[in-house]
């Protein structure tokens, strides 16, 4: 398996091969949702964009103050009940929380990995794979060539 579609679940990509990830995730069956990170800028942006975009259960609804502890029950047991057990989520204009609210962005990143790391031991006695790719521009986003 590439080192792109391996540990540790969350990972930078740049911009310029966001065709060439996708089309490494597709060869490898995942299933991919796209958050388009262009109007997160902090934690409770974030939280209400995902609720549209990722599978929930129980369902979400949209907050001023989120509850990440019922978040990331809600997108773990939603990603759970989707059939693939190969999951991707594609985050671009990463860098727009970064610059808005960088404590923000580690709490995010810390609840991805937690989320990604109990799936990934037998959730309800099957294995899921959950990588998260975050998307963006700049020297924080290495370019991924497929090879």
């Amino acid at each position: 398996m590439m080192f792109i579609l391996g540990y540790p679940p969350v990972k930078c990509v740049n911009e310029k091969s966001l065709d060439s990830l996708i089309n490494e995730l597709v060869q490898n069956d995942y299933y991919i949702y796209q958050l388009n990170g262009e109007n997160i800028y902090d934690s409770k942006t974030f939280y209400n964009i995902c609720i549209d975009v990722l599978p929930t259960d129980p369902p979400l609804a949209k907050k001023d103050s989120p509850n990440f502890d019922a978040f990331s029950d809600s997108i773990r047991g939603g990603i759970s009940e989707q059939e693939s057990d190969k999951v991707a989520v594609i985050w671009t204009k990463a860098q727009n929380i970064a610059n808005n609210n960088l404590n923000d962005l580690f709490r995010i990143i810390q609840i991805f990995y937690d989320i990604s790391t109990s799936l990934n031991e037998d959730y309800f006695d099957r294995t899921i794979d959950l990588l998260i790719f975050l998307v963006d521009n700049g020297q924080n986003f290495p370019v991924f060539d497929g090879e």
